[in-house]
């Protein structure tokens, strides 16, 4: 979710630039843990409708009391740029389209502006409402999104701009604030493969107990203290991510329980002593979902490679990836009991744990400078991290950090069973658009990964059989004989000894 929260807290259009993004990420790790936590409390509220079991209906608390709303709220709502993307989509209809803004209340209409429209017109059509003081910026449309950004003492929630075309749309952070729906848990068991937990504990243990690692800066040690209070602590009671308990005390064995519930998986690693790591097994769990998954990527790679074919055979069998998503689809929808959302909080933590590694590794960030472990990507900043606390990050960490996010963008629509037609669902996932390059690079990287090469067709070796023997004849009559052949000679017999 802490990736989700970066992109809300970039100011428009999306996606933002690297220098952007990597601000934004700034921002995130510079929020007091108690916010961070408040924000889970503020996803769960507003997640998925059809996950509403262990909401609370009513609380103790009188609704009035001015208190509990503060408690409710994070506070990180207010934070979000008050930031507004025009940007046009599709084929317009019409030529023209006008603005309606509305700021604290007051509502006004700009003058018709065009589907060309750039910097400047925008800049006279909002002039003559006097609402507030703003900076547009970007542009000319279509090609160029334009951002209007209000500036001042303005609650951005008290800000909404509407357009009268269907073709121009807002990128409005604050409508999408908060995240209604998470990463799927696959996203956490992938990035968990590249050992980045293990070896961030070690980070934290030497930050702790001395200086090899150096003094952390001010940015930093707010990592520092954020990381181990949410990730690496007995977290508080009452609150959404609180799993640990009496019950289950260990938060690396619940992820491995729920790793192997929902996909038959356990982790590429056990302790650091190369021991298997324990925890409970559930009875039930989707042991065929790998063979199902492969068996599936196979046939969109096969469907890819055909999907321009114009003069040759075409092998693509759209009607078995259609029945291999809803194979798939079962298997998760058994293991989640359709709506009840089974698994929905560990999920949620659990993603949330392996967000906030990945997007600490997804840029120079403070604490990655300090450990003077600056590189061009995150496998390759977790590797320096982890030669600096002596425990090695995986070899293939970079198939894993890109497996995460492409699998868990096909799974979760899996799981809503968008690709089990044949006709109008299937077809999406080796036709060009985002979930076809999704599966594409998930082939690709499957493949490193796993050392199983998806690309060519699973082949079957049957065994020879070994060639009969022919039994031996029997003697006439079919018996076996008592005694040797003498071939028709009379035999001598041998005198019994005498008794001496």
């Amino acid at each position: 979710m802490f990736r989700q929260l970066a992109l809300l807290l970039a100011p428009p259009p999306s996606p933002p630039s690297p220098t952007v993004a990597e601000q934004a990420a700034r921002d995130v790790f510079s929020k007091h843990p108690i916010q961070l936590s408040r924000f889970l409390e503020e996803v769960w509220a507003a997640r998925n409708p059809n996950l509403t079991l262990l909401t609370p209906t009513g609380l103790e608390i009188p609704s009035n009391v001015a208190q509990l709303g503060l408690e409710r709220d994070s506070g990180i709502q207010a934070s979000i740029p008050t930031s507004f993307g025009i940007a046009v989509t599709g084929t317009p209809t019409t030529t023209d389209f006008v603005l309606t803004v509305a700021v604290g209340g007051v509502t006004a209409a700009t003058a018709t502006l065009n589907f060309t429209a750039t910097v400047g017109d925008v800049q006279a059509g909002l002039a003559a409402l006097g609402t507030a003081n703003f900076t547009v910026t970007g542009g000319p449309l279509p090609t160029t999104p334009i951002v209007i950004a209000f500036q001042g003492a303005i609650d951005p929630r008290a800000v909404t701009i509407t357009a009268s075309s269907t073709n121009i749309v807002i990128d409005s952070k604050l409508a999408q604030y908060p995240p209604r729906l998470w990463d799927h848990l696959i996203y956490a068991y992938m990035v968990e493969n590249t050992r980045v937990y293990e070896i961030f504990r070690r980070v934290l243990e030497e930050y702790a107990y001395g200086e090899r690692l150096g003094v952390p800066s001010d940015e930093t040690q707010r990592w520092l203290r954020a990381t181990e209070q949410l990730f690496y602590n007995d977290n508080p009671p009452f609150q959404i991510y609180s799993l640990a308990t009496w019950i289950r005390p260990d938060i690396r064995a619940l992820r491995r329980n729920a790793y192997h519930r929902l996909f038959g998986l356990d982790l590429n690693h056990g302790t650091d002593d190369n021991r298997p790591y324990p925890y409970p097994r559930a009875a039930a769990a989707n042991t065929e979902f790998v063979a199902t998954f492969e068996a599936l990527l196979r046939e969109v790679w096969r469907a890819i490679e055909n999907v321009r074919n114009q003069v040759g055979a075409n092998a693509t069998d759209v009607t078995t990836i259609a029945n291999l998503s809803r194979a798939i689809f079962d298997m998760l929808r058994v293991r989640r009991q359709e709506n009840v959302g089974n698994l929905a909080r560990d999920e949620l933590w659990h993603v949330s744990t392996m967000a906030w590694f990945q997007l600490t590794l997804s840029f120079n960030t403070p604490i990655v400078l300090d450990l003077k472990s600056e590189a061009t990507s995150a496998a390759e900043r977790l590797q320096k991290i982890g030669e600096r606390v002596g425990l090695p990050a995986h070899s293939r960490s970079d198939s894993y950090f890109r497996l995460a996010t492409n699998m868990s963008l096909i799974l979760r629509e899996m799981e809503l069973g968008t690709f089990n037609d044949p006709t109008n669902g299937a077809p999406a996932l080796f036709q060009t658009g985002v979930f076809q390059a999704a599966m594409q690079e998930t082939i690709t990287h499957w493949s490193v990964a796993t050392g199983r090469d998806v690309k060519q067709w699973a082949v079957t070796v049957t065994p020879q059989r070994a060639a009969p023997v022919k039994p031996a004849p029997l003697p006439l009559g079919g018996m076996t004989p008592t005694t040797p052949s003498t071939n028709g000679r009379a035999q001598t017999q041998t005198p019994e000894p005498v008794p001496s």
